[in-house]
């Protein structure tokens, strides 16, 4: 398993412990918390965007025939859109449904 995926379920279990044993405090971090995913969002969007546009101008300096090599370690350097947007829109979704925990999680 990757290190970065084991990072990011710390990350995500440590919030939901919050969540859950102190209900207040994740309340004064949720909004802080959703920025967070929005920069994060449009910061891989951007790199895309730039990848994007500087393929065409950086193949003007590639030799013809390593264009193909090039066009090809530019494309590993993309994001995927549809998985940025996935993995983006579901974090915030979780945020949010640990947010109501405060709501479900009353004592009697």
């Amino acid at each position: 398993m990757p290190k970065w995926w084991l990072t990011f379920t710390e990350i995500i279990s440590g919030i939901t412990f919050i969540a859950y044993k102190h209900p207040t405090a994740y309340e004064k971090i949720y909004g802080n918390l959703i920025i967070l995913i929005i920069v994060i969002f449009l910061g891989f969007a951007i790199w895309d965007i730039a990848i994007q546009t500087a393929e065409p101008l950086i193949l003007k300096f590639v030799q013809p025939n390593k264009q193909n090599i090039a066009k090809n370690s530019l494309n590993e350097l993309r994001v995927n859109g549809v998985y940025l947007l996935a993995i983006c829109g579901g974090v915030g979704l979780y945020l949010f449904f640990i947010s109501l925990f405060k709501y479900y999680l009353k004592p009697e």
